[in-house]
């Protein structure tokens, strides 16, 4: 408590430099995650600022959405993603839906955050006006609120549900073959539960089946041993969801699965499962058999693929699906003469190689989607991007004269988006393009 209000004072003094007065608050599945939330939505409260407060667990991505959609001046999301149950997070986002870039994040540190004592704490005794610059997000006819009273409500679900249906490229065909394919999904206790079988019902895949051990909101984790991840792009939780999968449904319903999704705890990356053909099983156990110096604990040394499932690795999903969208836009007579993809250095050359086929530019940068972010920023804004100006930021820019279209944003820990184009003046989201981190309930469902 004491570390999340001194690092919230510190933002909270930063917000004040810059005149900064509307803040979007949310937590994910985490240990004591609605309390932490309320702590720090009640200091921000008691140094001026309105607050928008998730009234339930929510996902990175509908924070990211949420901060743009209201107009706030940034937020703040209680997680530590896909991390093992012992730890919590504080991911700090702008205005824009992105996270703060490297400069920014040391200024705020430096400057502000690591200036503040215990002394520079306030009481958290609130006046009713303090109060009534809450609002929370959400619907006025959920049952069990606790905690701080709002005094108004906003749901923004809907719209971002809705946001991502515009990036499905083939309705017609969604529409011939969503009663047809077969899904298991796995929320790893975290949002994802909230978004994505909602989403996927809505647009007509009746054969859902939810792993409901996995969909229990549980900062415990409790399908995961300690030092285990909740992880969609882990092996071994993938080999968890499988076993969880088989428990409930039957081995004889996981053989008719098509692919078996899953997101982690804020559901900002997406993993994808899928059957392999019985005439290639036997390579694909010698493909994932382990080493013979590898000892796992026995709890372990159960888990894991009989050769008769793959968990896909990012590298694989991301060239699947850009490949798909840049061919659907060939056949249709598209035009890729200012589009560009953004992909971290570490991430499959085969996604700059299929880019380049169609004609379209490249951007790698360092590890992070903070930096993928920031390169597409400067895209955007016309700055000349190299590794010689921007040394900390970018590793190759490949056939980027003219771009400003980004079609996709790829990391290989599973992590994707689509920008879109420059901003409208006054909006925050580039045109035609998502939010500005990586959304796992995006991807779960260009995927399916």
């Amino acid at each position: 408590e004491i570390v999340l209000l001194l690092k919230s004072a510190g933002v909270a003094r930063y917000a004040a430099s810059r005149h900064l007065s509307r803040i979007v608050i949310g937590y994910d599945s985490r240990v004591q995650g609605r309390f932490l939330a309320q702590l720090v939505s009640a200091l921000f409260l008691s140094e001026g600022l309105h607050v928008y407060l998730f009234d339930r667990v929510c996902s990175f991505p509908e924070l990211t959405f949420a901060i743009p959609f209201l107009k706030a001046d940034m937020g703040i999301l209680i997680s530590a993603s896909h991390n093992d149950k012992r730890y919590n997070g504080y991911k700090l986002v702008s205005a824009t839906g992105a996270q703060f870039s490297v400069a920014e994040r040391n200024h705020i540190y430096d400057n502000f955050i690591k200036k503040i004592s215990l002394a520079d704490l306030k009481e958290l005794d609130l006046s009713p006006e303090e109060k009534n610059r809450l609002v929370l997000l959400g619907s006025p006819r959920r049952p069990g609120r606790k905690g701080l009273a709002g005094s108004s409500f906003i749901n923004v679900q809907p719209h971002h549900l809705a946001h991502i249906k515009n990036f499905i490229l083939d309705l017609k065909m969604l529409r011939q073959w969503a009663k047809k394919i077969s899904i298991g999904y796995s929320a790893f206790h975290g949002a994802g539960r909230y978004s994505v079988p909602q989403l996927l019902k809505q647009l007509g895949f009746s054969k859902l089946k939810v792993i409901h051990r996995l969909n229990r909101v549980d900062g415990l984790f409790p399908c995961f041993l300690l030092e285990q991840q909740p992880d969609p792009g882990d092996p071994v939780a993938a080999a968890i969801a499988v076993r969880e999968f088989v428990r409930e449904y039957g081995r004889s319903a996981f053989n008719r699965l098509d692919l078996l999704i899953g997101t982690d705890p804020d559901a900002d990356r997406a993993g994808v499962v899928v059957r392999v053909p019985g005439s290639q099983q036997q390579a694909y156990r010698e493909i994932v058999a382990r080493p013979a110096h590898v000892v796992l604990p026995k709890k372990l040394s159960r888990l894991g693929s009989r050769g008769d499932w793959l968990l896909l690795e990012a590298d694989l999903t991301w060239t699947l699906l850009l490949w798909y969208r840049l061919e659907k836009k060939r056949l249709a007579g598209g035009d890729f003469s200012e589009d560009f993809v953004v992909l971290n250095h570490c991430t499959s050359d085969a996604l700059a190689a299929l880019a380049l086929k169609y004609g379209v530019g490249v951007v790698k940068t360092w590890v992070g989607f903070a930096m993928i972010s920031e390169a597409i920023d400067r895209v955007w804004k016309g700055e000349e991007l190299s590794p010689e100006k921007c040394p900390h930021l970018v590793y190759q820019t490949i056939a980027m004269e003219g771009r400003k279209i980004n079609v996709g944003a790829f990391e290989q820990s599973n992590g994707f988006s689509i920008f879109g184009g420059p901003p409208l003046p006054g909006e925050r989201l580039g045109q035609n393009g998502h939010v500005r981190d990586k959304d796992g309930t995006l991807a779960a469902v260009l995927l399916t």
